[in-house]
């Protein structure tokens, strides 16, 4: 048996036996599954299984009969056969893969959004995609403007967790107060869903509200680390008032801003102006 052939046939998606058991049925057939094991040198304790495989690939044709008889595919058949079956797999991985593209693209991109209603439903969608944990960090009152999206998303198992300017308790979500004073016409927000996409802004009460959302690892990781930074020093503020109280004194407030994400809020700030 040529078993060059052999090495070709398996390059073509056949095993060894395989490969063995067609060449033999080139060679000579009909043939018993008693004559494909004696002429391709298959064990007789596998060459069912083999021929079985070959039968369902479409490389054999079987006649039922006493006794049943294997035929090969003719050769040529065989390779425009292959040569259908590998174009509709590059095919399919074509368009598999394509969609990776696009998630790298729009993972790359950083979008400006413009206007309080237009950055609030952004918000809104963040929330009903996420899978796992959201934490959020916005005045009370713009969370109070989420409340159905949010106890909507903590219905569905999403662990929630805010950081607001109201020491409240809220049951669809863990409320982390801070400290820091709030301007009242304009107000920071973060945003971050299962630490893969971050939205950020500044949120008015008119039209000139704006926010950048972005899945880029270059942003989310270190705005997420920042939010979580948030509620570390909000928890330990909160458990511990006492001691930071006589260690800080008035300095706590600057503290808090030393800690917090001042500078990302004027990166991202800056971002969205450009």
């Amino acid at each position: 048996m040529n078993l060059d052939i052999v090495t070709i046939l398996k390059k073509l998606g056949f095993t060894e036996y395989e490969a063995k058991a067609y060449i033999a049925l080139l060679e000579k057939s009909p043939l018993s599954g008693y004559g494909v094991a004696l002429n391709s040198g298959v064990p007789r304790s596998k060459i069912y299984e083999v021929l079985d495989g070959l039968v369902k690939n479409g490389d054999v044709i079987v006649t039922y009969g006493a006794p049943v008889l294997y035929s090969p595919l003719p050769a040529k058949e065989l390779i425009v056969q292959k040569k259908k079956q590998s174009d509709e797999y590059f095919d399919e991985a074509s368009r598999s893969l394509e969609t990776f593209s696009e998630r790298v693209a729009e993972r790359d991109n950083i979008w400006s959004i413009l206007g309080r209603q237009q950055v609030l439903n952004r918000i809104s969608e963040l929330i009903s995609m996420t899978e796992s944990s959201l934490l959020i960090k916005m005045s009370f009152e713009d969370i109070k403007a989420l409340e159905d999206q949010l106890k909507k998303a903590s219905k569905n198992g999403i662990d929630i967790h805010v950081i607001t300017d109201k020491g409240v308790i809220l049951d669809y979500a863990k409320v982390y107060q801070v400290l820091e004073e709030v301007d009242v016409e304009n107000k920071w927000f973060a945003i971050s869903r299962d630490t893969s996409e971050v939205m950020m802004g500044l949120m008015t009460m008119g039209k000139e509200s704006l926010a950048a959302c972005t899945m880029h690892p270059s942003l989310v990781i270190p705005i997420t680390t920042l939010l979580k930074s948030s509620l570390l020093l909000a928890t330990m503020l909160s458990n511990h008032p006492k001691e930071f109280s006589e260690s800080y004194g008035n300095d706590l407030l600057e503290l808090y801003k030393i800690i917090g994400f001042k500078e990302i809020e004027e990166m991202m700030k800056a971002q969205i102006e450009t």
